[in-house]
């Protein structure tokens, strides 16, 4: 953390962010999104109980989320 800022200036960021993230992610820690939000201006995020760190089923569920948004 930089200036109170999380990795490359998240908390510079305007641009809407949709953020996914699983519970039981074992490889980056839920908690770690939470914080992520904290820096976020113009964010949502969207959590999943199981899936893991980039499961398939999450892959799909963003696209298709993603696609029906902007379609």
């Amino acid at each position: 953390m930089i200036g109170g800022c999380m990795g490359m200036a998240a908390c510079d960021v305007s641009q809407p962010v949709l953020l996914f993230h699983c519970r039981d992610d074992q490889e980056v820690p839920f908690a770690t999104a939470e914080k992520t939000m904290t820096y976020l201006k113009n964010a949502e995020m969207i959590a999943h109980d199981t899936g893991g760190h980039l499961s398939e089923a999450l892959m799909m569920d963003m696209m298709n989320r993603i696609i029906a948004k902007y379609s």
